[in-house]
């Protein structure tokens, strides 16, 4: 996985605005200008793999490859806590 552009806090928090929802953010044609194109699927497949992790044993290569993705898609150690808090709790469990 890589990212073309890297995913910061303010691109997790539009997620977190949308509880997650892809379709009601796109249905609702909303136009942030926080978030760019491949954001969205970038952070749901992040927190879709580390909820895998956390609920089923994983291969150590697995968890190390979603490490590396972890590390090369976002911006920094808070965004990188952030989609793991979402992952650990869900996105309605997250406050901002």
């Amino acid at each position: 996985m890589s990212a073309q552009h890297s995913v910061s806090q303010a691109q997790v928090a539009v997620y977190i605005e949308h509880g997650g929802n892809s379709d009601m953010y796109w249905h609702r044609q909303i136009n942030d200008p926080r978030m760019f194109d491949a954001a969205w699927g970038t952070i749901d497949d992040l927190v879709q793999r580390l909820t895998l992790v956390a609920k089923q044993p994983t291969t150590a290569a697995y968890r190390d490859d979603l490490e590396r993705d972890l590390i090369a898609c976002t911006t920094d150690e808070q965004t990188r806590a952030l989609i793991r808090k979402i992952a650990a709790v869900g996105v309605q469990g997250v406050k901002r």
